[in-house]
């Protein structure tokens, strides 16, 4: 039961200062006007007291000179600084002030060590007051303020719900009610942060003004929204007994917050905003530093973060004070910190955030696109803490590096999922570990050749695991079973998860991004493959119904037939909104159908004489099109392919077509429609489609998906709704049963992998080494030839498994075994010398099929996008090697049958439609599934359903009876339409109040052998 007695603010306000002087050694402050001076907005006694107490030096060389006006003069001088073009409280706090030649700190931030003694004094002698009812204008009330060394940091308005009142009305409050130009209020030279909390949440501005916004600064409640109910009545507690502490608030005041400075579109003059950081970016940055305090780098850490977090500005906060981390051996806890990012630009936005939290120089370098691998290991070894560069040049500096054994790095990863591959991270770790490509000379002169082999491949094992002189620090919002593995940490049921969790729950429901499963619409395309040759080959089945679904993705009608849906549907739907300025990108399967579905679009639009809508085109090299010709990106745009981005950004250009580029790391917000005509699924779906995900005034998001189903759609957002964990461990010994069947084929011979490695292991090959190399490897590669080749492919995909296999185990666990390591070197140079390719050849079905096609029809529609919490298990793959592909061989026409029976025997024709719906009725009009209604739950009413149906289509077959036969003889397709009834027949009947007799019990379905007897 709640405990909190409160009923009224003046009662929560009490609350509040009593816990902040009783346990944060607050002291309070009464307000009058001898203590507060409410045009200087400073508690001036409290500001000298501090001078006076922590710089008396200062204070009395001052004095000397201004003698009774020393306080005014102080005072004066400070309001002007603050009051300067560039001046403003942060920086006077953080900087303190200059009187004639004297300096004087406002505030002394807590130090990294105890060496500086009157330092560490001076900064326990900071004075945090709170005030109550605060006049800042005469009328004007505000509940609390909190203040250091007698300089206003914090307001607070306060509502009670206990009165029916809440945070909303504390915003209102702060934007109607309250004159934003006075000095406490006034943006930058007032308070910093101005809160607006009840008993449940809390939010925050920086800037007051009539339409200022406020954003949550809530911890979040079952990976959502809010605060978690709180014993003593108060979900946001955590505000005074965490927040509003002294160490925390001097944290805040020097390591947080900053003056973000940007360029808006049109205009001049730079936009200004003071940045405070949201709770989960905050708690983030300290629950690391705070651990690596204290565990140095001898651990990873997996930050989970959804899209709209904030990323970039964590990254720059932890790589900020990472850079001025003290361990508890009193020395730098790492030397350098590097930020590897996958983009190939790097985002310059890191260091400029970095920069603006602290304006130091030669702190930050960023290695751009021109940046050789050695600039980069110039700068490793120069005086920058703080270095940015892409995944792909990191890893060219393995050779360049050789003296890196004595230095500590924090490696923060941008996009975990996609850039820690394991050979290329193996890279970093490699270049970064203290015993990394190298073994003390007077070592290798004291062993034989074979245990200086032996050394080097422990070495080597050892350079692919967590270096103790290296923690990764990931960054990603859909991590995957290995991201899990290599960066997770144990949660008490030994399963890996997350060091910090932003849920993308949280996100949306904060508002920070869209639901872009709300407004999801599917479409079922129609059409019946039409065998026009006179011969009837035999083909793989497989092969040629990939072929089949190719060749019916680009046919020229299905193309002009989904314009036609996009384009009308943009115009009607999309244009207007966001003033006109709305976008829409369409997510097409290859270069070739991005490219045909562009001149299906122009060639519609301008028949149409449509001036408002215009494409782009993004995909790599070059494509060849019938009566077209060779096109690429850049010659169907028009101009350089670096320049999309910015072009597609203007009021010209309102459609994107896409195939595999700006599928992720792309964000537009003006982003409102996707149409997808290409198969998604797991993490690429989410990625895809979380481009329209970025907010924007007045956005709402819409879907066109003519390709996939909404179920497997919302299966793979599921995973990444809240948090994550790993459902299985990876078992070592798994590694041996990889290794037995490689052996059983006989390819391998264990004097031929010794030689090889002692070899390889040499610092120095001449062309004679070289030469035994390759003669050892071709032994074994003139063995696998000797296999059939259904062995072969059976080996190579046994090889190739070994390898990832053994190489994720060496990066996640302390495995250790020579012998193998041996055989992974020897297996790894082995797979570039054999190949098994021209076993799926694929089919060349030119001219010898057409399709007709009907017009797509809507399957699903889903208004609200539910996603489900708890989903999120993720499992590592197995020992198991995937299998060779093995053709099924079948005459051409029968595997049209088979594949018109799947999607083109609901060729669209009225008739059917006139069919399945008079089906529908006779199910509906069913007397023993509304009895069965009555008494049964949905789960039970479906069993009966599914036994009616066949009743159904066969008393409906005067309709329509090759139809109704094909659904008869085809359970799924079948099901798959009339499932889409039976939820809406359950209802109707549920729904009808009729009521049913005695003999409505013998429907009900028995459940566990239960018998239902009247």
């Amino acid at each position: 039961m709640l405990k909190n007695p409160i009923r009224e603010r003046s009662e929560y306000q009490k609350f509040i200062i009593d816990y902040l002087v009783e346990k944060n050694n607050f002291v309070e402050r009464k307000y009058s006007e001898a203590t507060y001076d409410q045009h200087k907005a400073m508690d001036i006694e409290e500001l000298l007291t501090f001078l006076k107490d922590t710089q008396p030096d200062e204070y009395e060389e001052l004095h000397a000179y201004y003698s009774e006006n020393t306080d005014e003069i102080i005072v004066s001088t400070i309001i002007k600084q603050i009051d300067t073009k560039n001046g403003m409280m942060l920086t006077a706090l953080k900087h303190g002030v200059d009187i004639d030649n004297t300096h004087f700190e406002l505030m002394y931030r807590k130090p990294g060590n105890d060496y500086n003694r009157t330092w560490s004094e001076n900064y326990q002698k900071n004075r945090f007051t709170v005030m109550e009812e605060v006049y800042h204008k005469e009328g004007e009330r505000i509940d609390l303020v909190l203040f250091l060394n007698g300089l206003p940091i914090i307001t607070i308005e306060l509502k009670a719900n206990t009165s029916g009142q809440s945070y909303k009305d504390a915003i209102v409050q702060y934007r109607k009610d309250r004159d934003h130009r006075t000095r406490l209020l006034r943006f930058k030279k007032g308070a910093l942060v101005h809160f607006a909390m009840d008993f449940k949440e809390v939010y925050m501005c920086t800037e007051l003004k009539e339409n200022a916004f406020f954003l949550p600064f809530n911890r979040g409640y079952q990976d959502g929204a809010g605060n978690e109910p709180n014993e003593d009545g108060f979900g946001v507690a955590y505000m005074w007994e965490e927040i509003f502490t002294k160490d925390r608030l001097l944290t805040l005041i020097s390591k947080f917050i900053f003056l973000e400075r940007t360029k808006e579109e049109g205009k001049k003059k730079e936009k200004e905003s003071l940045i405070f950081p949201r709770f989960h970016q905050h708690r983030a940055v300290n629950r690391v530093i705070e651990d690596m305090h204290s565990h140095a780098t001898s651990k990873n850490y997996l930050i989970q973060h959804s899209a709209g977090s904030g990323k970039t500005k964590t990254i720059a906060w932890l790589s900020h004070q990472l850079s001025q981390l003290i361990g508890t051996n009193g020395k730098a806890v790492v030397d350098s910190i590097i930020i590897i990012t996958d983009r190939v630009v790097v985002d310059r936005q890191l260091q400029r955030a970095i920069q603006q939290i602290e304006h130091k120089s030669g702190l930050v370098k960023v290695m751009n696109e021109d940046a050789t691998s050695q600039d980069l290991a110039d700068a490793l070894n120069s005086s920058y803490k703080i270095i940015v560069s892409t995944i792909h040049k990191f890893s060219y500096i393995l050779d360049n590096v050789r003296e890196l054994e004595e230095q500590k790095f924090a490696v923060i990863i941008d996009e975990a999922h996609s850039s820690t591959s394991g050979r290329m991270m193996d890279g970093v770790t490699e270049v970064l570990s203290k015993k990394a490509q190298k073994i003390a000379d007077e070592e290798g002169e004291e062993l034989d050749q074979q245990e200086l082999v032996t050394a080097k491949i422990e070495t080597d094992i050892e350079a692919h695991g967590k270096q103790n002189n290296v923690t990764m620090i990931a960054f990603t919002a859909t991590p995957k079973p290995k991201t899990l593995k290599v960066f997770g940490t144990k949660d008490i049921n030994g399963h890996e998860k997350e060091f910090d969790l932003y849920s993308m729950k949280q996100a949306i429901e904060e508002k920070f991004i869209v639901n872009v499963l709300e407004n999801y619409t599917t479409f079922e395309t129609y059409y019946k493959i039409i065998l026009k040759a006179m011969e009837d080959p035999d083909l793989d089945t497989s092969q040629a119904k990939k072929e089949i679904t190719r060749f019916v993705s680009l046919h020229d009608v299905n193309i002009r037939q989904k314009v036609e849906i996009i384009v009308e549907h943009f115009r009607e739907n999309i244009k207007h909104m966001l003033k006109g300025q709305a976008k829409a990108m369409i997510v097409t399967s290859s270069r070739e159908a991005a490219a045909k579905y562009y001149y299906a679009f122009e060639k519609y639009v301008s028949e149409r004489r449509y001036k408002d809508i215009t494409p782009l085109v993004a995909f790599s090299g070059k494509v060849n099109l019938d009566k077209v010709g060779e096109v690429s990106e850049t010659s169907i745009n028009g101009f350089a392919e670096e320049d999309l981005a910015e072009k597609f950004d203007t009021d010209q250009y309102q459609v994107l077509l896409v195939a595999n580029k700006y599928q992720t790391g792309f964000d537009q917000p003006k982003l409102c429609a996707m149409y997808v005509d290409k198969k998604l699924s797991g993490v690429t779906a989410v990625q895809t489609l979380s481009r329209l995900n970025r907010i924007y005034p007045e956005k709402h998001t819409f879907v066109l998906d003519f390709v996939n189903s909404y179920k497997d759609i919302e299966k793979a957002f599921s995973k990444y709704y809240t948090g994550t964990h790993l459902g299985n461990e990876i078992n070592p010994h798994d590694i041996f049963e990889i290794e037995e069947k490689i052996e059983l084929r006989n390819i391998l011979d264990y004097d031929d992998i010794n030689a090889f490695n002692t070899l390889m292991y040499l610092e120095k090959r001449l062309k004679k080494e070289r030469l035994k190399v390759e003669y050892n490897l071709d032994k074994a590669v003139k063995r696998f030839y000797r296999l059939s080749k259904e062995e072969r492919e059976e080996a190579f995909l046994e090889l190739k498994h070994f390898v990832s296999f053994y190489t994720f185990l060496i990066q996640v666990t302390s495995f250790k075994n020579i012998d193998l390591h041996k055989k992974y070197n020897f297996i790894r140079f082995l797979l570039k010398e054999i190949d098994v390719s021209g076993a799926n050849t694929g089919v060349d079905l030119t001219g010898k099929i057409d399709a007709e096609f009907g017009t797509p029809k809507i399957i699903d529609n889903i208004k609200t996008g539910n996603l489900k919490s708890g989903q999120g298990e993720l499992k590592l793959p197995g020992a198991d090697a995937p299998k060779p592909y093995d053709p099924i061989i079948k005459k051409l026409s029968e595997i049209i049958e088979e594949f018109n029976l799947l999607h083109g025997t609901n060729f669209d024709t009225e008739i059917e439609i006139e069919s399945v719906l008079h089906v529908k009725e006779i199910l509906a009009k069913d007397k023993e599934l509304q009895r069965s209604s009555k008494v049964n739950n949905k789960s039970d009413f479906r069993l009966e359903y599914n036994l009616r149906l066949d009743d159904a289509l066969i008393e409906g077959m005067d309709r329509n009876q090759n139809f109704n036969n094909t659904l008869l003889s085809n359970d799924e397709m079948k099901h798959s339409i009339f499932d889409l009834f039976m939820d809406e027949i359950y209802k109707r009947m549920k729904e009808d109040n009729e009521p049913y007799s005695t003999e409505d019990q013998y429907f009900k379905v028995a459940e566990d052998d239960e018998k239902y007897v009247k």
